[in-house]
Order: structure tokens, then sequence, then C-alpha cells
């Protein structure tokens, strides 16, 4: 693994300039952001249908 990873990472060098790879980088952590921003929304929506969901029952419980 130690390896493969050593020979990954070589390769990468090789083939790209210093700037190119600070770009690469900077979309990664952009991209981070933006799925981090992505699963904060998803939570929220989840929580509000739990919400919603348990004040659903609620109205049927009242009406049996």
């Amino acid at each position: 693994m130690k390896t493969e990873d050593s020979e990954f990472l070589e390769e990468i060098y090789e083939n790209y300039t210093r700037k190119q790879l600070l770009k690469l980088l900077n979309e990664a952590y952009q991209e981070k952001d933006r799925l981090r921003a992505r699963i904060h929304d998803l939570e929220r929506t989840i929580i509000a249908l739990a919400k919603t969901i348990r004040r659903y029952e609620e109205v049927l419980e009242d009406e049996d």
C-alpha cells in the first residue's frame, strides 16, 4: 500500500505543476464545502419532515 501511494504521488508530481496542484486542491476544498452545505440542508429537511410526521401522528391520535 505504501509503495502504491508513493508511486501515485510521484506520478502526480511528474505530471502536474505546483500551480495546477494548488488549483486542484482549492477545487477539492470548494467541493468539500459545497457537500458540507448540502448535508446541512438535507439534515434540516429531515428534521422538518420528522416534525411534520410527528404533528400528523398527533392529529391522528386526537381524531381517535
